[in-house]
């Protein structure tokens, strides 16, 4: 009897505990900070609402600021209509729900992963393994887990998304227009009420011009120079290409990106090449990146939703700049010969590295930069 009453007593007081905890969670409130600042407070049943305070009477009349000779309203650089603030303001609300949804549910399943784990330590301490009660919670484990990093992914998607629409406003205002439709997309939202709808077949016959190009000299839009340095064989300039900053350090990096990337399209032997630079505005970017090796790949998805992969030539050549403290990385990756007017021809609207380090992916918004670089490439002379 006693030795009964002996495995017995553990796996009460384990079963007390955990239902304590859960009881806790269900019936108590949770307050927590997402990652692009929004304080949230929900129930264990997944219900948030924001953790605002509200003031309701202000007798003295100094909560007002608008006639505050301190109070500096901030002028912005292009003018925007109440249409697009309106969708601006759509925008930010859908991420901003959707970030709070993903944020509670990692929430949810970090603390239900906690609960799972200490059940699992206390359980293997008793003298009687209970083989099938292991089972379960191994199990409860693996899903609060992939649930938990799902989750969390989401949260981070969704912040990036909203550093994304806050910067919408400092836009001009056909690029606003641009990129409030490509947000749209990416959130699966219904922007058209807010926006100018073009139709490009229309707009480009509408203001198309016919030349007769044996009249007049041919010249490019832009300034179009060979690289010079580039002596294992032909290649364009660099153009402009993207910037990028995590959304973590945005707030340190305020006049500036952390990465800058310039392309460019070259032709050594009997393979066309995008050759891509990279300045890293940190001297520990190998620490964060790491490099691109031979083989390495970088996905591109074209504005029409095609999406190809191209693999690096060689490894990337890596340089550290003693000026700037700039880290630089000069990569090439091979385009296949099906996919050579793909590039010339399309725009780019997103592009993933692989880095050494694992895979990021970034939106483009210079999106017709690497048709810009076939163009200059196909009108060098040999």
């Amino acid at each position: 009897m006693k030795v009964i009453i002996t495995h017995i007593w553990p796996r009460l007081i384990l079963t007390l505990c955990c239902l304590y905890i859960c009881l806790s969670i269900v019936n108590g409130q949770q307050l927590i900070k997402t990652r692009s600042g929004q304080k949230i407070v929900y129930t264990n049943d997944g219900k948030w609402a924001l953790a605002t305070q509200y003031i309701t009477e202000d007798s003295t009349g100094l909560m007002r600021t608008d006639m505050d000779p301190k109070v500096v309203p901030i002028k912005k650089k292009y003018a925007i209509s109440q249409n697009h603030k309106k969708g601006i303001g759509f925008l930010l609300s859908n991420a901003q729900s959707k970030e709070a949804d993903a944020a509670v549910l990692a929430d949810i399943s970090y603390r239900q992963l906690k609960v799972s784990e200490n059940a699992y330590n206390q359980i293997k301490k008793d003298s009687i393994v209970d083989s099938l009660m292991i089972a379960k919670i191994k199990s409860s484990i693996t899903l609060n887990k992939s649930q938990l990093n799902l989750s969390r992914e989401q949260e981070i998607i969704m912040a990036d998304m909203i550093s994304k629409i806050v910067e919408l406003e400092d836009m001009p205002e056909v690029r606003r227009n641009r990129s409030m439709k490509k947000v749209a997309d990416e959130l699966n939202v219904d922007i058209s009420p807010y926006i100018q709808i073009i139709d490009r077949k229309e707009d480009d016959n509408k203001n198309k011009v016919v030349i007769d190009k044996s009249k007049i000299d041919y010249k490019l839009k832009f300034d179009c120079k060979r690289d010079s340095s580039y002596v294992i064989g032909k290649s364009s300039q660099y153009f402009n290409w993207f910037e990028y900053s995590p959304i973590k350090m945005k707030r340190y990096l305020k006049t500036r990106d952390l990465m800058h990337t310039s392309c460019a399209v070259a032709r050594e032997g009997d393979q066309t090449l995008l050759r891509v630079k990279f300045i890293i505005s940190s001297k520990d970017a190998t620490k964060t990146y790491g490099s691109i090796s031979r083989g390495n790949f970088l996905k591109v998805t074209f504005t029409t939703g095609k999406t190809v992969h191209c693999y690096a030539f060689r490894e990337a050549v890596y340089k550290l700049e003693e000026y700037t403290g700039n880290a630089v990385f000069e990569a090439q990756f091979v385009i296949k010969r099906d996919d050579v007017s793909l590039f010339a021809n399309n725009p780019i609207d997103i592009v993933g590295i692989m880095w050494s380090s694992g895979f990021e992916a970034y939106p483009i918004y210079e999106v017709d930069s690497v048709m810009n670089a076939f163009d200059c490439f196909n009108s060098l002379e040999n």
